[in-house]
């Protein structure tokens, strides 16, 4: 049915439904990291020059396409927003385009189940996930033309140049050498392997170079703090009493000892938010510190930890809940919620059943396609998976942006898994999975108005997301709404004594800091 409308036509509807779906995020305000990597940091200033930033940062390429970026658009978010979704939507065509090139049936639909698919809506509509959309345009270019220099090598080098360009916008795609690798052997065996050694070289240098980034140090060290105070929580107690926060005016005189050492950490306290106030009035809150968006981008002191001697980390409870989520979530996607969190839930029968059907795909695919896709899509998800530290990738556990770069293949392998069934008009069932996933676009795009909403729907999915609850708490209070801001602090601590991993997490001293200076301010009306 879809074959029968003419190409052009096809394509420019496909454009306008999706832009309709995207319709309540395009109007959306900058979110969390939006300002602390973007719109408030210092390297988009003129001071940072283009040569500082190719030579100094681990994701260079990305970078510097925000610094043009804000330097042609300033602060007319609108822009970025479409400029966000008419890159999804050319990566859309990317994946038709290699379909056709791998002789994929219904190449059409497989473009419609990746442009509607509610996972890509967090890297299409979160304005500081251009880096992720980026990374995908260079990727799959690199893809297409690796297709087209198996029979003219000339496009060779254009596709080694995409993948360098790749890497160097994000590391999600550092195991894309394997998946070509897959590609080759399937239509050359072992034959002019050798077109395939730049890949790798281009694989080791961005791995190495991203390791060695400042960010990379930062978010490792974070990680390892998380970890190390999960692992030695049981032997230490909460250094925070518990507040009774049914007391509005309590005294915090008691507390100057703990306010006292938490200044002197100051340099070292993380600010997770960089929040712009909407009315400079609200800005200054009475009786509290100010709060307003720094000026300049503050990067916080690495704890100092031992490293670690082991190159690999091997977390089987991580690897299992990981793998097991993305595998899902790419063919029924239910819960679209911004950020996820941390997971403290031991390896349930849940994750062990799905070990036990993939091993059973794996045997009834052996010798399919089918068999080509799944794997892609896994060795796509491996730099998430926190097997080799990198840039927080290790702290977020699953996010659905994370997902991106893999979902072609999972939806190449459905597809596939769909094509065996034996019934006349089977490929009825992905129509309605499109209706699925536009209702649940439409519906996930609007997480992502603004700053608020983004961080309550955060805490629906995971209430105990110490950050969130933070970063929640600070915007009400910046944004004059103190009463609210107590009220969600008051509940979070609350909710900390029934579940201790909350006060094990290194945010929980900024979170009780926050409670004593809006207690403080309310008090004080």
């Amino acid at each position: 049915m879809i074959t029968k409308i003419p190409k052009s036509l096809f394509f420019f509807l496909a454009f306008i439904i999706g832009i309709i779906l995207y319709l309540p995020a395009i109007s959306g305000t900058p979110i969390w990291d939006d300002y602390t990597y973007w719109f408030e940091n210092s390297n988009m200033q003129p001071h940072m020059s283009y040569w500082s930033i190719l030579t100094n940062f681990g994701w260079p390429i990305s970078v510097i396409i925000q610094k043009f970026l804000f330097y042609i658009l300033g602060k007319n978010f609108i822009l970025y927003h479409l400029m966000s979704y008419l890159l999804h939507f050319i990566n859309s065509l990317l994946v038709y385009r290699i379909f056709r090139l791998l002789k994929f049936n219904h190449s059409q639909l497989g473009f419609l189940l990746f442009l509607l698919h509610p996972t890509a809506v967090m890297t299409t509509a979160w304005m500081i996930q251009i880096k992720t959309l980026l990374c995908f345009f260079f990727a799959f270019s690199s893809i297409l033309f690796f297709l087209k220099g198996e029979k003219h090598i000339k496009w060779l080098f254009v596709s080694w140049l995409f993948f360098f360009l790749s890497v160097g916008s994000k590391s999600a795609s550092l195991t894309l050498p394997f998946v070509l690798f897959f590609i080759h052997y399937r239509y050359f065996k072992f034959k002019h392997l050798h077109y395939l050694i730049p890949f790798f070289l281009i694989s080791v240098w961005g791995t190495i170079h991203v390791l060695k980034s400042p960010l990379t140090q930062e978010g490792s060290a974070r990680a390892s703090l998380v970890a190390k105070t999960i692992e030695e929580a049981p032997k230490v107690k909460s250094e925070v009493k518990p507040i009774q926060p049914t007391q509005p005016d309590m005294k915090v005189e008691s507390s100057k000892k703990r306010v006292a050492k938490n200044s002197k950490r100051k340099k070292r306290m993380i600010t997770y938010p960089t929040i712009e106030a909407t009315d400079k009035k609200d800005s200054k809150i009475k009786g509290m510190t100010e709060v307003t968006p720094p000026k300049e981008e503050v990067r916080p002191t690495p704890p100092k930890i031992a490293k670690e001697k082991k190159l690999l980390h091997i977390d089987l409870k991580k690897i299992t809940q990981v793998v097991h989520y993305y595998f899902w979530q790419a063919f029924l996607p239910i819960n679209n919620h911004p950020v996820k969190g941390l997971n403290f839930n031991p390896i349930g029968w849940t994750e062990v059943t799905h070990l036990f059907f993939l091993l059973c795909l794996i045997f009834i695919f052996f010798k399919d396609s089918a068999l080509l896709y799944l794997a892609s899509a896994h060795i796509m998800i491996l730099p998430f998976i926190g097997l080799v530290p990198a840039p927080y990738m290790s702290v977020t556990w699953v996010s659905d942006q994370h997902l991106y770069l893999a979902l072609p293949a999972l939806i190449g392998f459905w597809m596939r898994v769909l094509s065996k069934i034996n019934f006349k008009h089977a490929y009825f069932i992905p129509f309605s999975f499109l209706l699925l996933f536009s209702f649940k676009t439409f519906e996930t795009s609007s997480y992502y108005k603004n700053q608020f909403i983004f961080y309550e729907k955060s805490l629906d999915y995971n209430p105990a997301n110490v950050p969130i609850v933070f970063n929640l708490a600070l915007a009400r209070a910046v944004s004059g709404e103190l009463v609210l801001s107590h009220q969600i602090l008051s509940q979070a601590i609350d909710l900390s004594q029934t579940t201790p991993e909350m006060k094990r997490s290194i945010y929980y001293p900024h979170l009780i800091n926050l409670y004593l200076m809006v207690n403080r301010a309310v008090g004080s009306k």
